[in-house]
């Protein structure tokens, strides 16, 4: 059985006494810590306040800007993954230190927005970049929906339903004609 240990990393926690208590476990054991002290710290170093934003729940949590998420690569697997492993180690316990990017151990998608709560109004705030997989530079893209998608600017576009399958564009009730000749190409279907 593999035991789960989750240490905090919020500034009242003190890591010596889980560190100690792995150490005597028989078992597998996954850590996984937190770090908000060690970014907070660290933005405090770089002169650079932390941005907490409300949701409109009432949920409190960090604003990821660009800046903030260098620091987080910095702070989490550089100094308190490093720190951790360090005791493990000093308490007996072979450990390795991972980062959820190594090897694409952890992934999800990104956000593109956020709902805010801002001198009581609600707000979206785009921008933050609190995403997976080393993608921090990659630009959001809209998806299209297959159901409506465009309406196309000429009449021998094709587009596809809901299934995939392409069926020829009518304006009005009109049949798909691309060379204008009168003659009928493709199956007689109705487009929403």
């Amino acid at each position: 059985m593999t035991v789960v240990v989750k240490i905090g990393g919020a500034r009242a926690v003190n890591p010596e006494g889980a560190l100690a208590d792995i150490a005597e476990l028989d078992e597998d054991c996954v850590v996984v810590h937190g770090g908000s002290t060690a970014v907070d710290d660290t933005l405090d170093a770089m002169g650079k306040a932390p941005e907490y934003v409300e949701t409109p729940s009432g949920v409190v949590g960090r604003f990821t800007d660009e800046e903030t998420m260098d620091v987080f690569k910095m702070a989490l697997p550089g100094l308190v993954n490093t720190d951790l492993v360090t005791g493990l180690q000093n308490a007996g316990v072979n450990a390795v230190g991972l980062s959820g990017v190594d090897g694409g151990l952890l992934t999800g998608k990104r956000k593109s927005a956020v709902r805010v709560v801002e001198d009581g109004k609600k707000k979206i705030r785009r921008g933050d970049h609190s995403r997976t997989r080393g993608d921090a530079r990659r630009p959001h893209r809209r998806r299209r929906c297959l159901r409506r998608p465009r309406r196309p600017q000429h009449a021998h576009r094709i587009r596809r339903d809901v299934r995939g399958v392409r069926r020829p564009h009518r304006r009005r009730g009109r049949v798909h004609d691309p060379e204008g000749d009168g003659r009928h190409r493709g199956p007689r279907v109705r487009c929403p």
